[in-house]
């Protein structure tokens, strides 16, 4: 599937598949098949994608927001989180520009001249791909050249692997090199084909047209569009900085009381009314600014999320609070044992009965009260053992 074969090698190791594991008359297979176009190396080959199969960029880049971010958050703090975030990456950013700029990597291959060419146009991590090329290309054979009108193709073939061959051009003038396997086009990196190829003739320096601009280190140099005819003035962002420190502090004092917010927050409007006057603006802006910030802020009201919440559901907090508590002598709801009213009543008997002895069970059992009656037996036996 991801193997640098031709089409017609694709769809012969494609059938090979299909006889071994019998999976002919398979429906997701077929489909598969039928899209092959879609993803399969032989058919998108020459189509640059600069080294992405997948989507492999968008899912680290939401690894990375999930780092800051988790579902319960609100807007402001997602904003104030994604910021961050955004300031981290740039900061990455500006490492990886630093390390790229300063500081020469050590030649690791034979091929000094050529390694050296590279590491000053490539940045770091292209540069990184491009040194792997070049160990590569060490296995790498020119074994024929064919002579056609305005350019040389050479054929190239890879050590112990006598049965397969890449075919490079070569032009001069203007310089231009092509492989038949399309690397350079698909990923932008000089393959290792052509790299053999500048070794067999001799050349010392990486060519201009194997270099492309977006991995140089001077990619970011040159801004094309309306953005460039943007400049950044230091003053005008110094004085806006300052005032946003004043107005920080001044709104963390204000919005403690009500009056001292109402106060402030109409003497603002008025000066911003004001500085648009003299701007050239129209009062009536001022006037509509005014009527919007008349209007009360409060709260946004809190919205339920969907699925069970982290913490323990609702129902069952509810149905903890209405548990009722039974006691566990009259065996009635709304108190417990030692509030019980008959064993207030069973502990002024034990006072008034102070001498009792055992023909006090005779007498109590006689005892035609209603309330008494159903007293529980086990307590009018510790009352007799707590008497003897």
């Amino acid at each position: 599937m991801l193997g640098e074969y031709e089409i017609g090698e694709f769809r012969k190791k494609w059938s090979e598949m299909l006889n071994k594991f019998e999976l002919h008359d398979h429906p997701w297979v077929i489909e598969l098949f039928e899209k092959r176009k879609m993803w399969c190396t032989a058919y998108i080959r020459g189509a640059f994608f600069a080294g992405f199969r997948a989507t492999s960029r968008c899912e680290g880049l939401h690894s990375e927001l999930k780092k800051y971010i988790h579902p319960k958050i609100n807007l402001t703090e997602f904003v104030q989180q994604f910021n961050r975030l955004v300031s981290y990456m740039r900061h990455r950013e500006v490492e990886a520009d630093f390390a790229s700029i300063h500081g020469d990597p050590v030649p690791e291959t034979d091929f000094h001249n050529l390694e050296v060419s590279g590491a000053k146009c490539y940045t770091k991590e292209i540069f990184k791909l491009y040194r792997d090329q070049l160990h590569s290309s060490c296995l790498m054979r020119v074994i024929g050249c064919k002579q056609t009108f305005g350019c040389c193709i050479y054929i190239v073939r890879k050590y112990e692997m006598m049965h397969k061959e890449w075919h490079v051009s070569y032009q001069s003038r203007p310089c231009d090199l092509k492989c038949s396997c399309l690397r350079m086009e698909s990923v932008g990196i000089p393959c290792d084909h052509i790299l053999a190829v500048l070794v067999h003739l001799n050349v010392s320096e990486l060519p201009k047209c194997l270099v492309l601009k977006r991995w140089t280190k001077l990619a970011k140099d040159e801004v094309k569009g309306n953005v460039s005819t943007h400049r950044w003035d230091s003053e005008k962002d110094a004085r806006y900085l300052s005032l946003m420190e004043y107005f920080k502090e001044l709104s963390t004092l204000a919005c403690e009381t009500y009056d001292d917010y109402v106060d402030k927050r109409d003497k603002v409007v008025n000066e911003l009314v004001e500085i648009r006057g003299k701007k050239g603006h129209e009062s009536e802006e001022g006037n509509a600014l005014g009527d919007e910030f008349s209007v009360v802020i409060r709260n946004p009201a809190i919205a339920r999320s969907k699925g069970r919440s982290v913490v323990e559901g609702s129902w069952r907090k509810s149905r903890k609070s209405k548990r009722s508590i039974k006691c566990s002598l009259c065996k009635q709801i709304g108190h417990n044992m030692r509030t019980c009213p008959r064993q207030q009543n069973l502990d002024d008997m034990e006072q008034s009965t102070g001498g009792m002895s055992c023909e006090f069970e005779e007498s109590y059992v006689a005892y035609e009260n209603e309330e008494v009656r159903n007293i529980n037996y086990n307590k009018i036996m510790y009352l007799l053992v707590k008497q003897s």
